[in-house]
């Protein structure tokens, strides 16, 4: 898929500020995990930010001409960040793009917030590493002091909880009484309609208990979009084309679908492609993450 914004802008600082860009001339999976985990945190609100592989910075910002990437390491670039970013918890996944750039090719990997934050990466690649949350401070990716920390915290809760704080005190009543149904007028009230809504709560509750989860989902989530949902986790179990994910949410095959929807579940963390190195192929197909597989085992 193409980036949302102009590349040359982009690298030229003129649409996105400097503190939201990276600059990496080469490989470093260590400091590129931190950024993307970083981006990722989205302490600010900044929308999350890029990072630019093959081109060097010197005080934040690029040294043009680029020095690029060789052509035929792209795939395997793209292969690694794969496998570092399964090293994050949660899972989170920038969308990737090789762009050709004053002849020369480049990676920019978009790292909007995501949705299940707080996010943790390890310190380094060692057999048994200790991770932290890592923020951006200015141009710089760091570790949150203590005050920073719990402020995050409370933004994180924040955006967890975009639902009723009412239901979730009913669905918690319900767990300690053995109740497992709320009278229809207060299921139509609070349900979830919305598809980043759901998603976001889907991805935010898979960590609690299984029965819990099923509780949550038959009681806040509108029952018709789950469904549709979980089809689509099910079917990619074996990799789908674009046309036939829509076909499923009943939506058309365009740009703005594929932002809304396969997008969407990508963001998220349940759906990935199968051609990394090209976006655009025409054989280019989805399946279902190990999240998304997890989602599927505790709703089934």
């Amino acid at each position: 898929m193409a980036l949302p914004i102009n590349i040359n802008e982009l690298i030229n600082g003129k649409t996105v500020e400097w503190e939201r860009i990276e600059f990496r001339e080469g490989r470093d999976p260590e400091r590129i995990i931190r950024a993307i985990c970083a981006f990722a945190n989205d302490f600010n609100n900044w929308s999350g930010g890029y990072i630019v592989i093959g081109i060097a910075e010197h005080e934040g910002k690029p040294l043009l001409p680029p020095t690029g990437l060789e052509s035929n390491k792209i795939d395997s670039i793209q292969k690694q960040l794969n496998q570092i970013c399964r090293r994050i918890l949660p899972n989170y996944f920038p969308i990737a793009e090789p762009v050709d750039y004053l002849n020369k090719k480049i990676l920019i990997l978009w790292c909007p917030g995501g949705n299940a934050r707080p996010y943790k990466a390890p310190e380094s690649f060692t057999e048994n590493p200790r991770y932290f949350y890592y923020i951006r401070r200015f141009s710089s990716t760091v570790k949150p002091n203590s005050d920073e920390e719990l402020t995050y915290f409370k933004i994180s809760f924040d955006v967890h909880h975009l639902f009723s704080q009412k239901l979730t005190k009913k669905i918690s009543s319900s767990k300690k009484s053995s109740k497992n149904e709320l009278s229809n007028n207060q299921v139509n009230l609070y349900k979830i309609k919305d598809l980043e809504e759901i998603l976001l709560s889907l991805v935010h509750i898979a960590a609690q208990e299984a029965d819990y989860v099923k509780i949550y989902t038959n009681q806040q989530i509108d029952q018709a979009q789950l469904k549709r949902i979980l089809k689509v986790l099910s079917e990619c179990n074996i990799p789908q084309s674009r046309s036939k994910i829509l076909s499923m949410f009943g939506k058309a095959n365009n740009t703005r679908n594929y932002q809304n929807y396969i997008l969407l579940l990508m963001s998220n963390g349940l759906l990935e492609m199968t051609i990394l190195n090209k976006p655009k192929s025409p054989n280019q197909k989805y399946r279902t993450t190990d999240n998304g597989k997890r989602l599927l085992e505790i709703l089934k």
